[in-house]
């Protein structure tokens, strides 16, 4: 099986190192890691730039906050079989304590070159790739398959920081009613807790200047006692995690 390159965006994310793990595991071997305090979709249009002139037909586009497993080698594996498509499977989120469509996304070549040669396809909202995927699918331009393939693992081992990062982007688009609640209250570590709530304080002041972009704001203070995760703990959390993702996908 043909197994493409894989690009990761990652905004100094805990899990950065484990992610490239994860997928090193799977026999991955050309794996981009997009680092840095740049936007999201400065980020997308450097990727979509270096892909373009790739040799390859279609690319994993992932996210530094996921550990992957199995499931994106069966995703892969339909690409390889068939024409290269957007496709994307789900993610088991951490907090949400639930499936959801997401990234890894499969991204066939077509698509990074149509944004390569215009990048005005993405627009710096709060969901660039999303829309840019909109902007596609109106005009018929590529084609998508949902897939039931369980890929990742999200949010699991996360700094508070990005956590709290990631909670205030979902209270931005009024994506609330996709956590449990009282199964956060009951299950959810109290550094976590502090740092969904410290979210909520910001947006409910709203203390912010990017309502309508998906910005990240410096909120490191919250790890101030949260350990990065040592080279020599990678593997012990890589299989930790398996354990979790092959209940799941029982």
């Amino acid at each position: 099986m043909h197994l493409p390159p894989v690009y990761i965006f990652s905004t100094s994310e805990r899990t950065k190192d484990l992610c490239v793990y994860s997928y090193e595991k799977l026999g991955f071997s050309d794996i981009i890691v997009i680092e840095g305090e740049s936007t999201f979709r400065e980020k997308y249009l450097q990727f979509a730039n270096h892909a373009s002139n790739s040799s390859h037909d279609f690319f994993v586009r992932a996210d530094a906050d996921q550990v992957a497993f199995s499931g994106i080698l069966e995703m892969v594996k339909q690409c390889d079989l068939n024409k290269p498509c957007w496709t994307e499977g789900k993610y088991f989120d951490y907090f949400m304590n639930r499936r959801r469509g997401g990234t890894p996304h499969i991204i066939p070549k077509k698509a990074v070159s149509i944004l390569a040669d215009d990048n005005a396809c993405m627009p710096d909202s709060k969901k660039p790739e999303t829309d840019f995927a909109k902007h596609l699918r109106a005009n018929d331009l590529v084609s998508f398959l949902h897939s039931d393939f369980l890929t990742s693992l999200h949010e699991y081992e996360q700094f508070p920081s990005k956590v709290c990062n990631s909670f205030l982007n979902r209270l931005k688009r009024g994506h609330t009613y996709l956590y449990d609640l009282e199964y956060i209250q009951k299950n959810i570590p109290e550094h976590y807790l502090v740092a969904l709530q410290h979210a909520i304080n910001i947006f409910n002041s709203r203390d912010f200047d990017n309502a309508d972009n998906m910005y990240y704001a410096d909120f490191s203070a919250l790890d101030a006692s949260f350990p990065c995760i040592e080279k020599n703990q990678i593997d012990e959390i890589y299989n930790k995690l398996k354990n979790v993702y092959d209940a799941l996908i029982k």
